[in-house]
């Protein structure tokens, strides 16, 4: 099953969900633990290096959905925005994990369990 998982908005000079940045490190630990069956990619809701205002979040919105893969977004902006699609799964910022006294490997364990949950009910 392709997974994708979707950030907010690209960091300068850096891919999406670049693996140097703390939220891509995380990203990158949930794509190990779901192993090789699953086919993973990392993108962002925004074509940009900054959080758009509410206002532009719908302007610059250019974010295309396709129904034969798994969405996984990252915080309540994604959320916000592809909540409508059947195939989403919104989780917790990584970012935010901090402030709610999660574990990493707490958030890991959970959201690869939500994953391959969500990937069998689909199957």
């Amino acid at each position: 099953m392709k997974i994708i998982f979707v950030g907010v908005h690209y960091k300068e000079g850096k891919k999406a969900l670049c693996s140097s940045t703390y939220t891509g490190k995380i990203i990158d630990q949930i794509i190990q633990r779901l192993g090789p069956e699953y086919n993973c990619t990392k993108t962002n809701l925004f074509p940009c290096t900054y959080l758009p205002s509410k206002s532009e979040r719908n302007q610059i919105n250019l974010f295309y959905v396709k129904k034969d893969c798994l969405y996984v977004g990252l915080g309540a902006i994604v959320r916000d925005h592809l909540s409508d699609i059947c195939n989403f799964i919104p989780v917790l910022h990584p970012g935010g994990i901090r402030y709610k006294g999660i574990a990493i490997p707490e958030y890991v364990e959970n959201t690869v369990k939500e994953i391959i949950n969500f990937s069998r009910a689909c199957t």
